[in-house]
């Protein structure tokens, strides 16, 4: 999906997952011409927060939360489910 958002608004990105044997989620930045950056990762249920990155995780969703999101945070964002 497409996220807008205007300046000085908070961003909030979602990801849907089943997993079986579920062993944590990382969220990626995807960058043209370089390879992905880890932002953050969750291992279990609950609230998880580093710089201006806020993780949500609950049984099978979870959130990005950005706070301040400046134009250098356009791109695309990628979940991963470790399972």
């Amino acid at each position: 999906n497409t996220v807008t958002v205007r300046e000085g608004d908070n961003a909030t990105l979602y990801c849907a997952f089943k997993a079986s044997n579920f062993n944590g989620l990382r969220w990626y930045k995807l960058n043209q011409g370089s390879s992905p950056d880890h932002i953050i990762y969750a291992g279990s249920n609950g609230r998880r927060k580093e710089g201006r990155f806020t993780v949500e995780l609950q049984s099978e969703s979870c959130y990005l939360h950005i706070q301040h999101p400046s134009v250098s945070d356009s791109a695309l964002y990628l979940c991963g489910v470790h399972a």
